[in-house]
């Protein structure tokens, strides 16, 4: 009498739900990894801001404009809307310039960066609003 060598149905189903599990769990934090990669990404853009706003300065004696003109603020304004899906707020006058943004992946965070050389998180309620041109 030969004895059949193999997996059985209740084995192969074992196997296939634990593969399952542990893909559910990898995708799940896949998504949380995705969300930190976007935002550090809007975060070296918005650092970038500070050197471009510097040169648009440089030629035009003001920040006013920096954000709307053809230029690198503009470009990479336009970068970390596209990382972020949500614009970036840029205030400025004449001599004083702030950027922040919302970030995706820490709930209640926003980035900022201002014309003092401050760049860091801080809560989204303590945000600039339309006028103030510092971060803190």
């Amino acid at each position: 009498m030969s004895k059949n060598k193999g997996f059985t149905l209740i084995e192969l189903l074992v196997v296939i739900a634990i593969i399952g599990i542990l893909a559910s769990i990898i995708l799940v934090n896949l998504g949380s990894t995705r969300k930190q990669a976007r935002d550090v990404s809007a975060i070296s853009s918005m650092s970038s801001i500070r050197a471009a706003a510097e040169v648009f300065f440089s030629i035009n004696n003001t920040y006013v404009g920096a954000d709307v003109a053809a230029g690198d603020v503009d470009r990479l304004l336009e970068a970390v809307n596209t990382q972020l899906g949500a614009k970036p707020v840029f205030n400025e006058d004449q001599y004083n310039w702030e950027v922040h943004a919302v970030l995706s992946s820490s709930g209640g965070m926003s980035y900022c960066v201002d014309s003092t050389g401050f760049a860091g998180k801080m809560l989204t309620t303590a945000v600039p609003v339309s006028g103030d041109l510092t971060c803190l």
